[in-house]
């Protein structure tokens, strides 16, 4: 079995969200400590990674999964290979081209949507998801709730409320990875991805990106992050802390006017002055939180999907203008929103 374990060993070493399975062998093992997992081990002999041991001692090739060779640690590792021109590049200019590589998106010169940026995020998730449901045999509830939201969902929703997508396929892309894999879980089988949502008491994920809008919108006004684009609030007595929606210049292209209405600078107000007065004054942030997904939760949520026939665009905005839904979720400061 030493084999075996070895590559086990250089098959979990070789994994980015390392940590991320860490934390997960924490919750099924039930302890906040990190000093329960001493070494990879602890990993393989929790009660549901032991499940797949089998499969991670796999040949390489059959398991699908990339193992990157270990680098030698000779004498001559300082050295400059001669037949590599990337180390024949002076240090300033090999800098310079993995920033133009990586900033390439925000180049507001060439910048047209954040497609590419959508499509790059959504191959990464779906990547780690196919090794999730290849490396766990189970299908549990728990299990796999756990595994989605620590190792699947993040890549979904990093930096979510600077590029928070509008168009109606990125959406239906991302919302597709949540689908497929929520339809993999025991006793969901027979739903359809909006009834699985109330199953699992999961929120899509256009309905979570509007609540971090939200949640960012708070910290302006509390001035727990920097004001860098100038967001403004108007205080009454009746409507309490209304956000200023930024106007745009009509003589504008219509492409601006789209860049401009899906910006944060103008969705976060938005849907800032959808939720109730009440809650602009909470301070604490956990509190506001808790107050803020309950408040979502309130209204049906309905994604795009293909196949699906949908009342609106499942936005916030859009419920809030249901005057049906405006008034079971007792809302009277809905309209201020448009």
């Amino acid at each position: 079995h030493q084999n075996a374990w070895n590559v086990t060993k250089r098959t979990l070493l070789s994994l980015k969200p390392i940590r991320n399975l860490f934390f997960t062998v924490m919750c099924f093992r039930g302890s906040h400590n990190c000093s329960a997992v001493t070494s990879f081990h602890d990993v393989l002999t929790s009660a549901t990674v032991l499940s797949s041991y089998v499969w991670l001692c796999k040949p390489c090739k059959e398991s699908s999964i990339p193992i990157k060779p270990r680098k030698s640690k000779g004498r001559h590792d300082s050295t400059v290979n001669k037949s590599d021109p990337e180390s024949q590049q002076p240090k300033e200019d090999l800098v310079a081209s993995q920033m133009s590589s990586s900033e390439e998106i925000t180049d507001h010169s060439t910048f047209q949507s954040w497609t590419p940026h959508v499509n790059r995020i959504a191959e990464r998730a779906r990547n780690v998801a196919s090794w999730v449901l290849s490396a766990f045999k189970t299908r549990d509830k728990a299990t796999m709730m756990t595994l989605y939201k620590s190792l699947v969902r993040s890549h979904l929703e990093y930096c979510c409320p600077l590029w928070n997508c509008s168009k109606n396929k990125d959406i239906q892309q991302l919302e597709g990875i949540q689908r497929t894999f929520t339809s993999k879980i025991d006793g969901t089988q027979h739903l359809n991805y909006w009834q699985r949502l109330k199953a699992l008491d999961l929120m899509s994920l256009q309905r979570r990106r509007e609540r971090y809008l939200i949640i960012n919108m708070w910290k302006v006004l509390h001035c727990k992050c920097p004001n860098d684009i100038g967001i403004q609030f108007s205080v009454t007595l009746r409507h309490g802390q209304k956000a200023v929606v930024p106007s745009i210049a009509k003589s504008s292209s219509q492409r601006n006017q789209a860049l401009h209405d899906n910006s944060f600078a103008v969705t976060g107000p938005r849907l800032w002055n959808v939720i109730p007065t009440h809650m602009h004054t909470i301070e604490d942030p956990m509190q506001f939180k808790a107050a803020l997904t309950n408040f979502v939760k309130s209204f049906p949520d309905e994604p795009p999907a293909p196949g699906y026939s949908r009342r609106n665009g499942n936005s916030l905005l859009d419920w809030s203008g249901d005057k049906t839904v405006s008034t079971l979720s007792g809302g009277s400061t809905f309209s201020m929103a448009r």
